[in-house]
């Protein structure tokens, strides 16, 4: 089995509750835009797939569903956003993360995986 990151394609949690095999606690995962199928046993963000693909979506657009953020950082819950690139002071830690622009903030804000939805 590979390893991958989760957030390399778009899962989704297949089981309603964990699943437990002999003394193993596990979760099943299955991208919603390629449709592979996974195992994720902790709460790392490994996957473990039999074999990895390619996955055909392109994220580029988010809303953001998170109230929060919505009041502090100055964004509308009807609009799209676009994924911005990560600031190069933050590479080394927040590569992965998915940043969008704040015009009230005049720079960009990560989101946490939570607060958001491709779209």
């Amino acid at each position: 089995m590979e390893q991958i990151n989760i957030t390399e394609h778009d899962f989704v949690k297949q089981n309603l509750t964990t699943i437990k095999r002999g003394k193993r606690l596990y979760d099943k995962y299955k991208c919603t835009s390629c449709g592979l199928e996974g195992i994720r046993y902790d709460l790392s963000n490994c996957i473990h797939v039999k074999r990895n693909k390619k996955c055909l979506a392109k994220k580029t657009k988010i809303k953001i569903t998170s109230k929060y953020v919505l009041v502090n950082f100055g964004f509308d819950g009807d609009k799209k956003y676009d994924i911005v690139p990560c600031p190069k002071e933050y590479e080394d830690k927040y590569k992965k993360s998915v940043w969008v622009y704040s015009n009230e903030r005049r720079e960009p804000v990560r989101l946490l995986p939570d607060e958001f939805v491709y779209v």
